[in-house]
């Protein structure tokens, strides 16, 4: 949203100039001069996953993971990433030591706050993306929003009890992923306060 919002305050004359005057009415001013980013961005383009590689400590071997985009990071174009068919992510979990599953639903809405307003249908979108994931084999899921995150994880008891299914995989930030792989201690990730334990996933104690 941020990226949107700095997006259309350069593109669009009318608008800049109303937001522009609504900031002088408090002694403020903006130019449209702020860069705005993904951590996924700068860990993959700027550090580079080379580099992260070489600091890996304890390498996720064995540990198959979902990349899950959701649908705005490859939005508004252009991004870092494709908006359709990402893979950032895809080659960070690599560059750690995980074998990032293939995941053909990795760039679909989890349905985002439509959960509050209208459960149901957020519900049937939630159930397809970790329907994909654990037919493709995925011990957990990475993702790169934190409501991505909740919308995943939270309702999974939910979903088990309206649907009929049995989900238990864990749903993490991809940089508590990154964060295990660079050798950081699990307590101090937040690991073992996941609602869905990954401690069998990671094959860690937490």
């Amino acid at each position: 949203m941020l990226k949107k919002a700095n997006l259309y305050f350069r593109e669009h004359e009318r608008l800049r100039s109303r937001i522009s005057g609504a900031l002088a009415a408090a002694g403020l001013e903006y130019h449209g001069r702020v860069k705005v980013r993904h951590l996924l961005d700068v860990l993959v383009n700027d550090v580079g996953c080379e580099a992260i590689s070489q600091r890996v400590t304890r390498p996720l071997e064995g540990v198959k993971v979902a990349p899950y985009y959701g649908c705005q990071i490859g939005r508004p174009e252009p991004s870092f990433d494709d908006p359709e068919y990402p893979e950032t992510l895809d080659t960070l979990l690599t560059a750690i030591g995980a074998e990032a599953v293939s995941y053909p639903l990795k760039a679909e809405c989890c349905g985002g706050m439509l959960m509050t307003t209208s459960e149901d249908v957020c519900q049937s979108l939630a159930k397809r993306l970790l329907e994909c994931a654990v037919e493709n084999g995925a011990q957990c899921i990475a993702t790169i929003c934190p409501l991505c995150n909740v919308n995943l994880e939270a309702y999974q008891g939910k979903l088990n009890r309206r649907f009929g299914t049995e989900f238990a995989i864990p749903v993490l930030p991809f940089t508590q992923l990154v964060g295990l792989a660079l050798g950081v201690e699990p307590k101090k990730l937040g690991l073992g306060m996941e609602l869905v334990s990954a401690a069998k996933a990671l094959a860690i104690r937490v």
